[in-house]
């Protein structure tokens, strides 16, 4: 019997298929690469808090700094013997794992790079939405760990900060108030930070309102919904903290439970919902 191969009209159909089933397939693959690294992420906040956590029972109910005056025992520093690994501290979706080039002094002295930030917002003592605090007006810790407070060390003999760490009894809403969050040393980066550094100035934590007191060092905007969207990162409604999938991003909460949120939902209005800033553990 005479052999007959495919025909051109064939050949083209059975490759059209392939090409539709493909274009099905690879964004679903896409969509369960990213919700797997998602799961890891969400993972890692829960362990980091379950280690803040472990670490305030062995310090008189005391969450750790976000970073001492001294820069060295920052609370990731602090975590580490509790999770026993740094590769916990490294999100999936932190391509970025090296010093900002341009700074390559950094390395050697100032730990390494990491992807989650400390809940570090303070506000004047007069005021929740003001930035002017310092000296002669002391600074209130709004958030659970106190970014490099310095006892004593202002020229009256004062402190910078009037507390210096939450205690986990201290968190009025421990349930709706974030602990630790989502910064990619690979925004901080992009912002020409530094890095997300382990032991350094400004690098590890989030604050309030921070623009020109840390963020020339490294991004620590708390997220804000009144702001544009179109705003460059960390001046827009996220803040400093970095996005996972779709405009989602994971969070560590005082109770030790990790939740995926819209960033900016976490801080919808910091003067007129001042009752829904997840930042604040006074509220």
């Amino acid at each position: 019997m005479k052999k007959q191969g495919f025909t051109l009209i064939e050949l083209l159909v059975v490759i059209a298929i392939i090409a539709i089933l493909a274009a099905i397939l690879f964004p679903v693959f896409a969509q369960a690469k990213a919700a797997a690294k998602n799961a890891v992420d969400l993972s890692n906040t829960k362990e980091l808090g379950l280690a803040n956590i472990m670490y305030s029972t062995d310090a008189d109910d005391y969450f750790p700094f976000a970073l001492r005056a001294d820069w060295d025992e920052t609370w990731a520093v602090i975590d580490q013997p509790y999770v026993k690994n740094w590769g916990i501290f490294r999100s999936p979706f932190d391509s970025n794992q090296s010093f900002n080039p341009a700074d390559g002094w950094l390395a050697g002295w100032t730990g390494i790079t990491f992807s989650y930030g400390a809940n570090a917002y303070y506000h004047p003592a007069t005021s929740k939405t003001g930035t002017n605090c310092g000296c002669g007006n002391p600074c209130i810790l709004g958030g659970v760990m106190s970014p490099m407070a310095q006892p004593n060390s202002c020229s009256d003999g004062s402190s910078w900060f009037t507390s210096w760490a939450k205690s986990t009894t201290a968190v009025t809403q421990p349930a709706g108030t974030v602990m630790i969050s989502d910064k990619f040393n690979t925004d901080a980066v992009k912002a020409n930070g530094w890095g997300n550094l382990t032991a350094f100035f400004g690098a590890n934590f989030l604050c309030l309102d921070c623009y020109g007191a840390w963020d020339w060092g490294n991004p620590v905007e708390v997220p804000d919904g009144t702001q544009n969207i179109n705003n460059i990162y960390p001046q827009g409604p996220n803040g400093s903290v970095s996005i996972t999938t779709a405009n989602h991003s994971n969070f560590v909460f005082t109770d030790g439970h990790s939740k995926t949120l819209n960033p900016a939902s976490t801080d919808p209005d910091p003067i007129n919902l001042p009752q829904d800033n997840m930042w604040d553990a006074d509220r």
